[in-house]
């Protein structure tokens, strides 16, 4: 299966990882970065590489007030994302091209786990810039240290350092009020058993976390709780940009 169908990667994937325990700490990382809480009313985010609209899904839930949008280039994910939040918009579109209507309009916008996939993310960078409004900021998440098979199965080119992600900021014309080298000890330790299962790691996604993979999920949750937000080698990067 190709690394970039998502279409199918959706299908496969989406219970498993909302059971992730990596996936749920980097949502929570989320939500800090974002600050909602402070944000002056009214509130408008775009989510740029929306999938199947789960962190929407969330945020309308928590904050039904917020006008939401996303954009990905998997039909499957978006038709899921628009049946999650039917109050949202969504669009299916390259993450170098979204919607000329959302320009200017975001107040707030969120690129999780995505530009990793590209080819040219300063590309979808510099576009998703395009999308804030004058004071809007933007979240931005991307993996660090090693890049493991199942990695390479869902489409990582590769994976990023603090450094490598500021310079193609700078690209695109963003600039980082902070960025956070999260995870460390507990989320780098997850990480690299994902990276020693090799292709099992594969196949430990196929269906929903069960028996001992459930066991395991539950005792990362819990030590999540003591991960370090920022330290040099915590391996999930959490950045909050601006126009430059």
């Amino acid at each position: 299966m190709s690394g970039d169908d998502w279409d199918a990667h959706w299908r496969r994937l989406a219970v498993w990882m909302l059971a992730n325990p990596a996936y749920r700490y980097r949502r929570d990382l989320i939500w800090r970065a974002l600050a909602l809480e402070e944000a002056r009313a009214p509130v408008r985010l775009v989510d740029i590489g929306c999938g199947e609209g789960s962190f929407a899904a969330a945020l309308a839930e928590r904050r039904p007030e917020i006008a939401i949008a996303g954009y990905d280039g998997s039909a499957q994910g978006i038709a899921t994302a628009a049946r999650r939040v039917p109050a949202g918009r969504f669009f299916a579109t390259d993450l170098a091209a979204p919607p000329v209507e959302l320009r200017g309009w975001a107040t707030h916008a969120l690129c999780a786990e995505a530009i990793e996939h590209l080819d040219r993310p300063i590309e979808a960078l510099a576009a998703a810039r395009e999308l804030l409004a004058a004071e809007g900021r933007m979240v931005i998440t991307v993996p660090a240290g090693p890049i493991s098979a199942f990695d390479r199965h869902v489409g990582h080119r590769k994976h990023y350092t603090e450094a490598i992600l500021r310079a193609e900021l700078a690209a695109a014309g963003l600039a980082a009020d902070f960025v956070w080298r999260a995870g460390f000890p507990f989320h780098t330790l997850y990480r690299l058993v994902v990276v020693l299962r090799g292709g099992q790691a594969v196949e430990d996604s196929a269906a929903p976390a069960r028996g001992l993979q459930a066991l395991a999920f539950r005792a990362f949750d819990a030590l999540f709780r003591f991960n370090l937000r920022d330290a040099p080698l915590g391996w999930q990067i959490v950045a909050r940009v601006r126009r430059a």
